[in-house]
């Protein structure tokens, strides 16, 4: 009421209230539907695919239908985080038996291969030979989950655990945090003596990708896989060190490296060419490096440290068929370091250089909300496999 007129006026704050609300879920949700429409735009990311065209190149494509378009992104799967911690984190892991086979090189590095084996394998099938990544070993998620597709396409599968991880002590004070290439060939080597006759093809994930690039470029024609594929996969270690800003990503790697350290104290804390204090004082990888890797693997500077590790330099040496595939939008992987394999396909008709927009680090997810355990990546790489060794058993035929 207005007491000086005597008037009686509606209260209207309620229907303002009402209407601002109104506006707001409009807005809201315009903009999901906005978002849902890009989604719908980009959920069927287009491959770009780098070769020479070579009648063997044009039928092995002919096979990979799948790479030639990342399909089944998540809603959330424009953001590089999102699935990159969905890789890292997320993805659960597939419960598989193995057997362990220990192995140590003539400098007295000794490491360990689990063979993940189904009961019903054909003991005389084609082996895939995993590389994990960064101080990896059959224990980690995605190596399992990849391990179950190949062993359901008929596969046995053999995965590399690296010196001092999967529960195997360091016998050497020699280590890495690029992986030794020393093993990489030692293993290849007696894998392919005490299975003859029997072919085999190997994946390397994150920098176990960049370990088997830089095994393939050294061993050239010597080396007895038939076919492989780099998932994730750096080319130059300097460049990757620098480049690599992410505290997340540096932090989490540097973590890892230091728990292996800590697990082998007692090995390292007396070493003369090391200050056990600071190299625990590490938070970077490049640090890391510096203070640790240099000294134990006696290369005078990091710079030598690098360019001894990065596969630029070796992946016109490639002999067999080879697919490496990457995301422009790896967090941990730069692009600008893409543009190493992309220039190299155009010289080695051994090398296909494959490249999506999105995909994160070593996670390429596919689902809606919820994304089921298969990736694209383990898909791809275990197409592109098998497409080489069709083709080889076509040719034997």
């Amino acid at each position: 009421i207005n007491a000086e007129y005597g008037e009686l006026r509606p209260n209207t704050s309620h229907i303002y209230m009402a209407s601002t609300a109104l506006k707001v879920l409009g807005g809201v949700g315009a903009g999901c539907l906005c978002f849902i429409a890009y989604w719908l735009w980009k959920r069927n990311d287009k491959t770009r695919i780098n070769y020479l065209e070579s009648p063997f190149n044009q039928e092995l494509l002919e096979r990979c239908k799948n790479l030639k378009v990342y399909s089944g992104m998540p809603l959330w799967g424009l953001s590089t985080h999102a699935q990159s911690i969905y890789a890292f984190s997320l993805r659960s892991g597939s419960s598989l038996s193995w057997r362990r086979q220990h192995m140590t090189t003539t400098g007295k590095v000794t490491f360990a291969v689990d063979w993940i084996e189904s009961p019903s394998t054909d003991p005389f099938a084609p082996i895939v030979i995993i590389i994990t990544g960064v101080a990896g070993s059959s224990n980690l998620h995605y190596v399992r989950y990849f391990a179950k597709f190949c062993i359901k396409r008929g596969f046995r599968v053999a995965v590399y655990n690296w010196p001092g991880c999967g529960d195997v002590d360091l016998t050497s004070t020699y280590l890495s945090t690029y992986g030794d290439v020393s093993c990489v060939h030692h293993m290849m080597n007696k894998l392919a003596e005490e299975h003859p006759g029997i072919d085999m093809h190997s994946v390397g994930f994150s920098i176990g990708g960049s370990l088997l690039l830089r095994y393939l470029g050294e061993a050239e024609e010597r080396t007895p896989l038939k076919s492989a594929v780099s998932v994730a996969a750096g080319f130059d270690a300097k460049s990757g060190s620098t480049l690599l800003t992410s505290r997340l990503y540096v932090s989490a790697i540097t973590k890892k490296w230091l728990n292996v350290l800590r697990k082998h104290e007692w090995l390292y804390r007396y070493e003369k060419n090391l200050n056990w204090e600071e190299v625990m004082k590490c938070k970077t990888i490049t640090e890391l490096d510096e203070k640790f890797s240099v000294k134990m693997t006696k290369h005078g500077s990091l710079d030598s440290f690098y360019q001894a590790h990065s596969c630029i330099d070796v992946l016109e040496n490639i002999k067999i068929p080879c697919l490496t595939l990457n995301s422009y939008d790896d967090p941990v992987i730069h692009s600008h370091d893409l543009k190493h394999p992309i220039e190299v396909s155009q010289k080695n008709p051994n090398l296909i250089a494959a490249v999506t927009k999105y995909g994160g680090h070593m996670a390429w997810a596919q689902g809606v909300l919820l994304p089921s355990g298969k990736t694209w990546m383990d898909t791809v790489a275990l197409e592109f496999i098998s497409a080489v060794q069709s083709l080889n058993e076509g040719s034997k035929d």
